[in-house]
């Protein structure tokens, strides 16, 4: 969007390249308003003046953070011809969008909650440019006796299967910038020889919360994120998922060599130094289970010696710069402390919060708009539009009203479930090739209470049987 005309700007408004005027390609450097920290725009070949709409193979994501601005450009195939021209639109409009209105300043500040202008002549851009993997995982086998174990599954990363999936991604807490500041200060501190004798990391991290919070999710679309933003650095990345429920076996004190074993061939894969390897270990508990219990007789004395391998096997690849073991847990009173003390962070992933669950909504109506189930198109106001307007009912803020009182109504449920919910309120109330936005709404805010009525009649049935057992 267009800034302030004053004379700096103009003078660095527009820079050309090309071979001239007719059938050249032309590149528009623009001063742009920023509404916030992250904003998506497109980038359409063809004609000036084109109707096409931007494809997802022509996207570019331009981050923006308060300090410094970072372009990652995903996917930007080269033009077809000679004759095509590059033409900057945001969110699928073409042409410079009208500048929105700044917000007003909340507490904390002057500037605080205030829309910031950033100049991009000013700013230094890092461009991401990289082909998705389409294989699929591979599956590691370990050898046991004679059965052959499935141990981990294997990407090879960026994956296709990932593509999109940190943006999906929606909490409360600012966990995605803190794991990309984590890793990043780990590569600073090897980088720069500090002692880690003085300065202790352990390359480990450890999300832990209830079930359908997205902790695997994210570990994964983490290990995406990075293996694009050090590609200068990194060739391609690894993802290596380790099955722990398949590394314990039937044969009495295996289990710890099958664990040894698994480790091997990680650190084949570490010893790469052109790639950057992600283990991730989902469930940890399975393998990390308190060793305490073990001596109390209420585990088997083989699970002690699979904990003594996984410990002795993090301390010996944390060594290396090139690898991030990435952790999840369900039932985090069941790890033991020598591998909670060994985790640089312990991250609590917690359900979505009611300003998260209308982002998640927001997104998923936003998804069906673009497929035309929803039809026609209509605008739906952000939580902080809603603010400004002080919730004030009106044609332009009654559907988005209503999405927040459906939001509030849905606290609770996990982000598992509620990206489900839209599927199923067609599927049971709708069942129409297209619908409005205010009757779908109406279908969402059933399902929900549905949700709600199942969960209540299972915990009754539950207890039920529990009192027949009793009895």
């Amino acid at each position: 969007d267009p800034g302030p005309p004053d004379s700096q700007a103009r003078s660095a408004r527009s820079r050309r390249y090309g071979r001239g005027p007719q059938g050249s390609r032309t590149t528009r450097w623009r001063r742009f308003f920023v509404p916030k920290a992250s904003t998506r725009f497109s980038i359409c070949h063809g004609q000036d003046g084109g109707s096409s709409p931007p494809s997802e193979e022509d996207t570019i994501f331009l981050h923006f953070p308060r300090t410094a601005a970072v372009a990652s450009l995903l996917r930007h195939p080269p033009p077809s011809s000679s004759s095509s021209s590059s033409s900057l639109v945001r969110h699928g409009r073409r042409g410079p969008a009208p500048r929105p209105r700044p917000a007003p300043a909340r507490r904390g500040g002057p500037s605080a909650g205030r829309q910031l202008p950033v100049a991009l002549n000013s700013c230094s851009f890092s461009i991401h440019i990289y082909q998705l993997n389409e294989e699929g995982p591979s599956s590691e086998h370990l050898e046991e006796e004679t059965e052959n174990i499935i141990a981990a599954s294997h990407w090879v990363l960026p994956a296709v299967e990932f593509h999109g999936l940190w943006e999906s991604l929606i909490y409360d807490v600012e966990v995605k910038s803190h794991l990309l500041h984590y890793v990043t200060t780990t590569l600073l501190f090897s980088d720069k020889n500090v002692d880690s004798n003085l300065i202790a990391w352990n390359r480990v991290v450890l999300l832990h919360g209830p079930p359908g919070t997205g902790k695997t999710s994210l570990c994964k679309a983490l290990a995406q994120k990075l293996t694009i933003r050090l590609s200068e650095r990194y060739r391609y990345g690894q993802l290596i998922e380790i099955n722990s429920h398949s590394l314990f076996s039937k044969w009495f004190s295996e289990s710890g060599k099958l664990v040894t074993k698994m480790f091997q061939k990680i650190q084949e894969l570490i010893d790469d130094k052109n790639a950057l390897v992600f283990v991730l270990i989902d469930e940890v508990e399975s393998l990390t289970a308190a060793r305490n219990a073990c001596r109390a007789g209420t585990e088997p004395s083989d699970a002690i010696r699979v904990v003594n391998a996984v410990l002795t096997q993090i301390d010996q690849i944390k060594r290396h710069s090139n690898v991030v073991i990435l952790t999840t847990s369900n039932i985090t009173e069941k790890i033991d402390m020598a591998f909670v003390d060994r985790a640089d962070i312990k991250q609590y992933i917690g359900p979505p919060s009611p300003e998260a669950i209308y982002k998640i909504y927001l997104s998923c109506l936003d998804e069906l708009m673009k497929c035309q189930i929803i039809y026609p198109r209509e605008q739906l106001l952000t939580l902080r539009e809603l603010d400004m307007l002080g919730y004030i009912e009106n044609n332009v803020s009654k559907m988005s009203i209503l999405l927040s009182e459906i939001s509030r109504k849905s606290e609770g449920l996990s982000g598992r479930v509620l990206r489900k919910l839209p599927f199923l309120a067609h599927a049971l109330y709708i069942q129409t090739p297209t619908v409005t936005v205010e009757v779908f709404l109406q279908a969402l805010s059933l399902v929900v209470e549905k949700q709600f009525e199942e969960r209540r009649r299972l915990a009754a049935c539950v207890c039920d049987s529990g009192y027949w057992f009793g009895s």
